[in-house]
């Protein structure tokens, strides 16, 4: 398993090793601070005059001011060299400020952590703006670095929230400047670029893909800085939000040498995207492919707001704590339909609102219901018609949103009402007790008329719990607006429609503001309020919120946030990830599919359908590989899953692969899949695909040498193992998983997660069907498969060709305070009192006892390194 290139590992990013020995240009208004005694260099419009101006070696001092970028491009592009960096920097006079290798959190920004609801805590006393602040103006903007030798010092980086969605707030993507996948191309990228304490983020409502896109980039490092409100919404169109993007764009080649360590990464989908969209193949010009190479991992802390989880604690049925705070549990899912009765004429149509409550999956109107029944005392009943649609105007138009539209039937039926049912399966809805799905159901009751029905007016969504988070702004330029889109649909021809917030027309501070469009923005305050819409005769519908801070942060249409792991991987050379927290994830439908929220996802795939090669040649796969990635010294907190490894069959695999020394406490499928499959380590080829490809072969299959040692995995799964490959394909070879902890309640050990009797796993079920025999040893070629203590298992021990393997349960095992496998104490007992007064004897399973692991220490992750791993995350220190 080779490691980062050592040059990486090696690369002095400090201060002191990227000098900036010229002048110092100042920006900024008034004439104190930096701007004494006659004024500052550049006002603060002239932000893009004053960056252009910078030669090699100069510093740009920013004053501690909001700056709003031009409409077009802000562009970073001097090429200079490693004796004369750029500096663009604070105001230094400020000495309020973290130390170099200390992170910055949004507390200099002037937010305490109270701001950010659903964000750990942070120290916080005295608020205040301490770093300079650059917005994007528009979704046609951007930030765009593309010179080298670059490094920003103390800046917080994000946007406007007068649009909607935005593709990245940083970008060092410059294959603008290319036609081919050439030397040209690949000079032209940005290079040697560091952020150094810096706050990247998007808008706490508004649609962001991604913090950094780092396109074709090379020597980039992102330090000890803090990143959040990197979201997407489900069916938003802008793909997966994550904070770090790479390996992405045509003619980009030779990207790689990545150095991120000491960050706080909150984003939706995925903490890290490489790949994913078009990736360049092997180009013979440059010997180089797209594929991010030489990139290193270490002390993040990758979290995701458990605000963004409508269902939280739901399955279970009880409050999850996380942070130290209690979320949930949330109310049952629900399906309601608005109005839910209506006078219409014959013949007249009418939309429907639509929504699904609690639910993860979907939102208002994203739901496909499914039409159980239009019954009435005739034969004709009306019809229905449901289409995929846009909805709204301006920033707010939703997407891809389902419309339901009722057309009465030509004549009034028999006893006058048609009652209208509409239903909608969920994938989990307190799976413990009510199994895998089940379907919700809604009515509506339509009385027909011949002519000029009673007037009404159905203003939605309604949902008994509908609520909204609490605004906020400063006077640091601070902004956190939370809207919710109002729909008030009459059952006549109204003239106009005027919108009101507790009889105040259009709201004011206290209630909260409503626009002419029903878009309704929060107070500050929390309470519960009631809007209306009154028609141009007076008719009027009501809907009622209540504004709470524990209301779950969604879209302004009610969409959930897409959410799909913690650390991902579509490709990758020599990767590195260590050191590091990772922290919730759960089932999700995101865009392009649902996942069940793993700790760590790496498959190579090929996401563009790609089938040439470098040289034009069709080869029917794409240039994604995974190869030679090392994951050591990880915790992962409340998760769906664990590990899912998987060599894609139309790409060129994932190769020598090393995992130790990872704990992943509360990996819960129970919990927090909410419905989706999950495992706690799952290895798949193609998903069954057949095909095999010129370049595989018996010594290289799609997926060869992973190693996954010393690992523990708490919590519950039913299944623990998944193995998954067509029969065709060459046998996986070189996998060894050893030394380990794996919760695995019942008997179904092994899973084909897709079954099918061409699969080389046709383990299935529980007792003699389910058997290393079948699973194992019928889909490798040389594997290791021992030292392993399966918790909670209830599995014959006949089934397992390989030893030892123990079946302990979890409670027995040793652990200091197993605690049900959320938040213990899984260091193993050594003897009485050791290295807790809740030991009374050794553990079994530790060093130097029976069951030790095969190399003589203790079995499991290293909880004790795990732990000092955690404590240093948290504090925020780089170390080194």
């Amino acid at each position: 398993m080779a490691l980062p290139d050592p040059a990486l590992l090696n690369w002095k990013t400090d201060i002191g090793h990227t000098p900036s020995r010229g002048g110092v240009v100042t920006i900024g208004n008034g004439n104190t601070g930096i701007c004494a005694p006659s004024g500052c260099t550049f006002t603060t419009t002239q932000l893009s005059t004053a960056i252009n101006s910078l030669s090699c070696g100069e510093t740009l001092e920013m004053q501690n001011l909001t700056y709003i970028a031009p409409s077009g491009s802000l562009k970073f592009s001097q090429v200079c060299d490693p004796a004369h960096w750029i500096t663009i920097e604070r105001d230094m006079t400020d000495t309020t400020f973290p130390p170099e290798g200390t992170r910055v959190t949004p507390c200099y920004s002037g937010m305490t952590s109270s701001v950010l609801v659903g964000l750990p805590a942070y120290p916080c006393t005295s608020p205040a703006r301490h770093m300079p602040y650059i917005q994007k103006p528009g979704a046609g903007s951007s930030i765009l670095i593309s010179g080298s030798y670059y490094r920003f010092v103390g800046i917080e980086w994000g946007r406007l929230n007068t649009y909607d969605l935005d593709f990245g707030i940083i970008s060092l993507n410059n294959n603008a400047a290319c036609t081919a996948p050439d030397v040209s191309c690949m000079n032209a990228q940005a290079n040697n670029i560091i952020f150094d304490r810096n706050i990247v983020h998007g808008d706490v409502q508004r649609q962001t893909t991604r913090a950094f896109g780092f396109g074709g980039a090379r020597w980039v490092a992102v330090l000890d800085s803090y990143i959040y409100d990197i979201t997407l919404s489900y069916a938003g169109g802008g793909g997966d939000a994550q904070a770090y993007g790479w390996g992405n764009g045509k003619y980009l080649t030779n990207v790689g040498f990545g150095k991120f360590a000491n960050n706080f990464a909150s984003s939706s989908t995925m903490s890290s995207l490489f790949c994913g969209s078009f990736v360049e193949p092997l180009s013979p010009s440059t010997g180089f492919d797209g594929i991010p190479h030489d990139v290193w991992f270490s002390q993040q802390w990758l979290y995701k707001n458990p605000l963004w989880d409508r269902q939280i604690g739901q399955t279970l049925n009880e409050t999850e704590t996380i942070e130290g705070v209690g979320y949930g549990p949330a109310n049952d899912q629900a399906m309601t339909v608005t109005p839910a009765a209506m006078q219409l004429a014959v013949g007249q149509s009418y939309q429907l609102q639509i929504l699904v409550e609690n639910d993860s999956r979907g939102g208002i109107n994203r739901a496909t219901p499914l039409i159980s029944a239009l019954a009435c005392g005739s034969a004709d009943c009306g019809s229905l018609a449901s289409v995929y649609t846009n909805v709204g105007t301006g920033i707010h138009n939703s997407q891809n949103q389902r419309v339901v539209t009722y057309t009465a039937p030509a004549s009034v039926p028999t006893g006058s009402t048609v009652t209208l049912t509409l239903s909608y399966v969920t994938s989990d809805d307190r799976l413990a007790t009510l199994g895998n799905s089940r379907t919700l159901s809604t009515q509506a009751v339509f009385t027909i008329v011949n002519s000029n029905p009673t007037h009404q007016m159905a203003v939605g969504p309604v949902a008994s719990d509908l609520q909204i988070q609490p605004s906020y702004s400063d006077n640091f330029g601070n902004n956190r607006q939370f809207c919710l889109i109002f729909n008030a649909i009459p059952n006549f021809a109204s003239t106009s429609t005027t919108w009101a917030v507790d009889g105040v027309t259009g709201g004011n501070p206290t209630v909260g503001r409503i626009d002419t469009s029903g878009l309704y923005c929060s107070p500050s305050t929390t309470g519960t309020h009631t809007v209306s819409a009154t028609a141009s005769d007076g008719t009027q519908g009501t809907s009622s919120l209540s504004v709470s801070s524990s209301a779950p942060i969604v879209a302004f249409d009610l969409k959930s946030n897409t959410v799909k792991n913690g650390w991902e991987l579509k490709c990758g050379n020599r990767v590195l990830l260590e050191n590091s927290f990772l922290e919730n994830a759960w089932g999700s439908q995101g865009n392009g599919g649902g996942q069940p929220g793993a700790a760590i996802l790496a498959q190579s795939l090929n996401q563009a359908n790609q089938t040439l090669d470098g040289s034009g040649n069709i080869v029917n796969y794409g240039p994604e590989y995974i190869n030679d990635t090392t994951i050591r010294y990880v915790k992962a907190l409340h998760f769906g899953a664990g590990f899912t490894l998987h060599g894609e069959n139309t790409t060129l695999g994932l190769h020598r692969m090393s995992i130790t020394n990872v704990l992943c406490d509360d990996c819960n499928n129970k919990r927090w899949a909410h419905g989706f499959v999950a495992f706690l380590m799952a290895l798949q080829v193609g998903g069954g695909n057949s095909t095999v490809f010129s370049w595989e072969s018996a010594a290289h299959p799609m997926l060869d040498n992973v190693s996954v040692r010393h690992v523990t995995f708490v919590g519950s799964t039913t299944m623990p193992f998944g193995i998954n490959s067509d029969l065709a394909q060459p046998k996986l070879i070189n996998y060894t998983l050893q030394d380990s902890f794996f919760a695995a309640p019942g008997s179904s050990t092994f899973v084909n997660p897709n079954g099918g009797n061409t699969n080389c796993n046709i383990a299935q079920g529980s007792g003699s069907n389910n058997s290393e025999a079948r699973a194992l040893a019928s889909c490798f070629n040389g594997y290791i498969f021992n030292h392993l203590a399966l918790l909670d298992s209830t599995a014959s021990s006949s089934v397992f060709l390989s030893s030892p393997i123990w079946q302990p349960a979890s409670t027995a095992v040793g652990f200091v305070n197993y605690n049900g496998g959320n938040g213990g104490d899984y260091r193993l007992c050594k003897g009485p009192n050791n290295p807790s007064s809740a030991c009374s004897a050794a553990s079994m399973f530790a060093a130097g006892q029976a069951n030790q692991a095969s190399d003589g220490t203790d079995l499991g992750a290293d909880i004790s390194g795990i732990n000092a791993v955690e404590t240093t995350v948290r504090a925020g220190v780089r170390t080194p």
